[in-house]
């Protein structure tokens, strides 16, 4: 049987949590401020910004770390067409590394896929075989 005392508890049971749901929902609104205005500061200052043009490191880096020798030489050979100067500085467009890498990609290996290359560009042969069952246990 239900009592009115229950019921009074039941309601002042109920008037704390809510009370407790408001608390937790102001420092909710205080948090998602403070995260908005955060965010709203990285984008201003460009934390999120991708540069259209790269120096030469960070061109050979986002090719993959080729040598500083191989990037002047693609540059001067023409198979990177695009880059400029700034001062003393070169920079080379990133959409023009893209378009690179794209060209570079072969598809006339033995099974369909792209051959394999070494850091030098070398073609590396792979040849898979069936283990034995010595191989297999060793």
């Amino acid at each position: 049987m239900v009592t009115l005392g229950m019921i009074d508890n039941a309601r002042i049971d109920i008037g704390r949590n809510y009370r407790r749901l408001g608390e937790i929902e102001a420092k909710l609104d205080k948090v998602l401020t403070i995260a908005d205005a955060l965010l709203q500061k990285a984008n201003h200052t460009g934390a999120n910004f991708l540069p259209r043009g790269l120096s030469l490191q960070e061109a050979r880096r986002y090719v993959g770390g080729i040598s500083r020798d191989r990037m002047y030489k693609l540059i001067n050979d023409g198979s990177i067409k695009r880059s400029f100067r700034i001062g003393n500085r070169r920079y080379v467009f990133r959409e023009e590394l893209d378009s690179f890498m794209e060209s570079r990609i072969d598809r006339g290996g033995e099974y369909g896929e792209p051959p394999y290359r070494d850091g030098a560009g070398s073609i590396i042969s792979l040849v898979f075989t069936e283990a034995t069952e010595e191989e297999e246990i060793g």
